[in-house]
C-alpha cells in the first residue's frame, strides 16, 4: 500500500472508530505498528523474490524460514499496540472496531 493511501486509510479508520480512539496516543501507537507491519511485508516480498531466483533449494528454504520469522516478530509487535487500542472500549465499540480494523493489518 502506498504511503499516501496508507495514511488515508488510517485517517478514515480513526474517524470511523470515533469514541474508540479517545486515546489518540493508543491509535498513533497502533498506526505506527501497522506501518512497520506493512513495511516488513514489502521488505519480505522483495527479499523472497530475489532469493527465489537464485541459490539452492536449501538456501531458498532458509531464506523463506528467515522471512517468516521476521514477519512473526513484526506481528508480535502489532499485538500490544492493538491491545492498548482495543481492550478498553465497550462491547459495542469493540464490534465496530472488529469491522473497521479488519483491513488494517488485523488479518484474522
Amino acid at each position: 500500500m502506498a504511503p499516501l493511501m496508507r495514511r488515508a486509510a488510517l485517517h478514515s479508520s480513526k474517524q470511523s472508530l470515533g469514541s474508540l480512539t479517545n486515546s489518540s496516543q493508543a491509535f498513533d501507537c497502533y498506526a505506527a505498528a501497522l506501518k512497520k507491519n506493512l513495511e516488513g511485508m514489502q521488505q519480505m516480498r522483495s527479499s523472497m523474490m530475489s532469493s527465489m531466483q537464485s541459490g539452492t533449494v536449501r538456501e531458498r528454504l532458509d531464506a523463506f524460514a528467515k522471512a517468516m520469522e521476521s514477519r512473526l516478530a513484526v506481528l508480535k509487535e502489532v499485538q500490544p499496540a492493538l491491545d492498548k487500542l482495543y481492550l478498553e472500549p465497550s462491547n459495542e465499540q469493540k464490534k465496530k472496531a472488529d469491522k473497521v480494523l479488519r483491513g488494517m493489518g488485523c488479518m484474522m
